[in-house]
Parts: structure tokens; sequence; C-alpha cells
């Protein structure tokens, strides 16, 4: 089943989720209209709807282990940046734990697997329509 994933799309996907602690490093959601929490709760959920239409789409087999695998991408992905903001000593940044990344790397594969199902649901319609 793994060799049937879109790996190419799970690591843009990945890549696309990183929006959020890009925009949270640039202040983006420090006040306003987008100030913590909201913004990052839109920006979430934006990703994940934008996954879920990219996986529809695409026509991705098996969407919502896909998108788990983008959620556990995306995870690494930030993690690799935090190292890297860390590194320049950008932002009020902190390392992640060892702890915190396994439990943010759980939450975005659930995150994935929950927009996964969507796009899973949508074709399972699409089946049983035709």
């Amino acid at each position: 089943m793994l060799k049937e994933l879109n790996w190419p799309l799970i690591c843009v996907l990945g890549a696309i989720g990183l929006f959020t602690p890009i925009m949270s490093a640039l202040g983006v959601f420090d006040e306003g209209i987008l100030a913590k929490p909201v913004g990052s709760i839109v920006a979430k959920v934006g990703i994940g709807l934008l996954w879920t239409v990219v996986a529809i789409v695409a026509r991705v087999k098996h969407p919502v282990m896909a998108l788990m695998f983008a959620g556990i991408t995306y995870s690494v992905f930030t993690l690799v940046l935090n190292i890297v903001l860390n590194i320049i000593d950008y932002g009020d940044a902190q390392l992640f734990t060892p702890h915190g990344f396994i439990t943010a790397t759980l939450l975005a594969a659930a995150y994935g697997a929950l927009f996964g199902s969507l796009a899973w649901l949508f074709g399972l319609c699409r089946k049983l329509r035709n």
C-alpha cells in the first residue's frame, strides 16, 4: 500500500502546511483580526481543506493514508524549520522537546487522517453516484 502513495505530492502538501508556522514566525498572527488563536486555526483549517481538495481532484489512492503522511511530513518539516530558526536566532522560537515533537507528529497525523477521511467520503459518494 505504501508504494501506491504519491510521495512527491505528500511532500508538497507537507510543505504547504508550513504556511502556518512561517506566518506565525513572521508575526502575522500576533495582533489584529488574525491574532492567535484565530489566525492559526483559520490557517490550519484552510490548509486541511486545501489538502482535501487536492486529494479529491488528483484522485489520490488511499486519501486517508496519504493525508496522514502529509501531516507527518508537515511535522518533520516544522521540526527542521524550528531548528533553523533557532540556529539563526530568529524570533522567540523554542526548540521542540522530544515529547513535544512526538505529540505534534501524532496530532498532525490525526489532522491529516481527518481531512483524508473527508476526501475518502467524497470519493465514495462519487462512486455511488456513478
